[in-house]
């Protein structure tokens, strides 16, 4: 995730730069940063599955996000550039539950293993 996370930074710095109206600059500045917070909170680097798929979103997300920055803020474009990052963090979230889910079961099953052979222990210690 290290990379779309970078990918995210670059988009902030285009948009930063660009001659977009500041309303909606900072619109899709939210967007933006909302998305990389969601990448730092829950470590997602190690819970995304398909993550060449993530990069490649990520990678036409800074494309589209260029084009509308050079197109001087076209409404339809803007539009669907704040679309197609709510999309992406839609499915980071998704991708991100899932894998906590996962996480949390493997946690669990390793908790019962820890308990299991410390139990052992304590039985072998009396018998």
């Amino acid at each position: 995730m290290l990379k779309q996370y970078s990918v995210l930074s670059k988009c902030l710095f285009e948009l930063k730069k660009s001659e977009l109206p500041i309303i909606e600059k900072l619109r899709i500045e939210v967007q933006l940063i909302q998305t990389k917070r969601i990448l730092l909170d829950h470590r997602v680097e190690n819970r995304i599955t398909g993550a060449l798929d993530s990069e490649q979103q990520f990678n036409n997300l800074y494309d589209q996000l260029r084009h509308v920055c050079s197109s001087w803020g076209i409404p339809g474009e803007v539009e669907r550039l704040k679309e197609l990052i709510r999309e992406i963090k839609e499915e980071v979230n998704l991708h991100m539950e899932g894998g906590l889910t996962q996480q949390l079961s493997n946690d669990k099953r390793n908790q019962g293993v820890t308990v299991r052979k410390q139990l052992q222990s304590v039985k072998d210690a009396f018998y």
